[in-house]
């Protein structure tokens, strides 16, 4: 049986908590999906971006309406960040994605966080 929660801010029936995570090693690159879902949008709601190492690298969440968000990230911090507002894919049946590029940094992972709803708010 699912369980349904309803954004009440956004007027979206959510059944779908979805989470994604990578674990990568120097020379690597590190990719974390938010599976696409025939007939609904995904959203993320937030993530997390972790690194050893001295390096400021250039990460991508790509899916997104509006395109692409990019932005500098400083090993060796934790970087945790939760969106004050759900931020959707571009349409229905679209992945959202974040990479992080291949580096001289030892180990990095990278989470994201967010749900899948009905293709139209209710």
């Amino acid at each position: 049986m699912a369980v349904l929660s309803y954004d009440l801010l956004h007027g979206y029936l959510t059944d779908q908590q979805l989470a994604a995570s990578g674990i990568c090693l120097e020379g690597d690159p590190c990719v974390a999906t938010l599976a696409a879902a025939e007939g609904r949008i995904t959203f993320i709601t937030g993530f997390l971006i972790t690194g050893e190492g001295a390096k400021a690298n250039t990460i991508t969440i790509d899916g997104l309406h509006g395109g692409p968000l990019t932005f500098l990230y400083s090993a060796p911090n934790a970087l945790i960040v939760v969106l004050p507002v759900p931020t959707p894919a571009s349409g229905p049946n679209v992945a959202i994605s974040m990479s992080y590029p291949p580096t001289d940094v030892k180990s990095r992972s990278v989470v994201l966080f967010g749900f899948s709803a009905a293709s139209a708010p209710i």
